[in-house]
């Protein structure tokens, strides 16, 4: 069995040239922020908050940053959803990136999302993505029948990844890529995007440090979202004919969320 089967190095050089000469600084400069459990209540309502509304979720972020921060009641229709996003970050938070692990997560943001019986449980249909703001489809999903082999070589990739000494640039490299690769396979029936966003953290927390948690990549991505699904978009519209090295734009995305406020 190869090392990685999904994943690959073979792009790798390219995106190191592509990444901004101020990158390692401005990981620094987060590393240096305070993470008690205020700083995490903070940094998981705006992840929450943003990563909700590129779902079309209408609340904005600063009132949920009330709701979360000062107890300010909202109504639940508003929240609910958001707040079983807050719960599976936290749930990341405290244990280990593995692949059980990541079905739980998915329960537990999916609850106000799905029913039941496909929490957790991968899709049986096949999937077209479009966008939420004008409805145009961007991509065909991997073939159900495929997503349990698909999202199994993905999880060894992970597995294997975690073990191995990497790079800062590495590590970010992989935890865009996992981002990527997660999105196209689309595993469930829904909170995809939402899983995906909290997928790229919680690995790349595991290869750093607690400092990830603090970088506004849901809220990069919400401020370009156009931009951020053209790139998913140029990689390839069919699963099964998708070119990663048209991948740099979308890869580089996380990085430039380390220095955004």
């Amino acid at each position: 069995m190869p090392e990685l089967q999904l994943l690959s190095s073979a792009y790798f050089e390219d995106y190191k040239k592509s990444l901004k000469t101020n990158f390692k600084e401005a990981f620094s400069s987060i590393q240096s922020k305070p993470m008690d459990s205020d700083a995490f209540k903070y940094y998981n309502s705006i992840a929450v908050a943003y990563s909700s509304r590129i779902e079309g979720e209408k609340m904005e972020a600063e009132e949920y940053l009330k709701h979360k921060s000062l107890s300010i009641e909202l109504s639940e229709y508003l929240v609910e959803r958001p707040d079983d996003l807050y719960e599976a970050y936290l749930f990341a938070q405290k244990e280990k990136l593995k692949f059980d692990n990541f079905f739980k997560a998915h329960s537990i943001l999916s609850k106000s999302l799905l029913p039941k019986d496909q929490q957790g449980r991968m899709r049986f249909g096949q999937k077209a993505i479009s966008t939420k703001k004008d409805g145009k489809i961007t991509y065909e999903a991997c073939q159900a029948s495929d997503i349990p082999a698909e999202f199994r070589k993905l999880f060894e990739d992970i597995d294997y990844l975690l073990k191995k000494e990497l790079t800062l640039e590495e590590s970010f490299y992989y935890a865009s890529y996992i981002h990527l690769v997660f999105v196209k396979i689309h595993p469930f029936n829904d909170g995809n995007g939402r899983s995906a966003r909290l997928l790229e953290k919680w690995f790349l927390s595991r290869k750093l440090d607690i400092a990830v948690w603090s970088i506004n990549s849901e809220k990069y991505y919400h401020d370009h979202l156009s931009e951020y699904y053209k790139n998913l978009e140029y990689v390839g519209f069919f699963y099964e004919n998708l070119d990663y090295g048209k991948a740099n734009a979308f890869l580089g995305m996380l990085a430039e969320a380390v220095a955004y406020e």
